[in-house]
């Protein structure tokens, strides 16, 4: 299992674009662009294989929000969070090999479309766990950061 927790503050992109990837594929995370008058906003999504699920929640350029992930178990449906608050669960289990422990931050694996799927903003107190995490910890992970004060 992996759960990872970290502050993003995207910068306007009108494009898709890669917090992570983790295993060369196996699990991406990233904002995909809703078209605004002047300045776009993004709703972030999680992949795994063929499966892609979009959060219906707004993330905004400038301003700092918190994600939390947690996945890698085919008997555990992963949970995220954005600003310590629970996304709609997601559809099917994420489950990927953590013998290839590869983790590209702000772009993609493949040097080929990293052009496009660049991340530009800042990512901040990025923090990993290889366990689940109790709800009251990752409560705590969104309220004791710093940037959330």
């Amino acid at each position: 299992s992996l759960a990872m927790s970290f502050w993003l503050m995207p910068y306007p992109n009108y494009n898709s674009v890669m917090l992570f990837e983790y295993g060369a594929g196996e699990l991406e995370v990233g904002l995909d662009a809703v078209s605004g008058a002047t300045m776009p906003s993004y709703h972030l999504y999680v992949k795994s294989g063929e499966h892609k699920q979009v959060s219906r929640y707004e993330i905004n350029c400038f301003l700092w929000h918190h994600f939390f992930i947690e996945a890698g178990s085919p008997e555990r449906i992963p949970r995220w969070f954005i600003d310590g608050w629970p996304v709609e669960d997601t559809l099917y289990p994420m489950s990927f090999s953590l013998r290839s422990p590869v983790l590209f931050m702000g772009r993609p694996s493949d040097p080929d479309t990293t052009e496009n799927k660049l991340y530009r903003g800042f990512l901040d107190d990025l923090r990993l766990f290889n366990k689940y995490l109790p709800d009251d910890l990752i409560e705590e992970l969104f309220w004791l950061t710093p940037l959330a004060k």
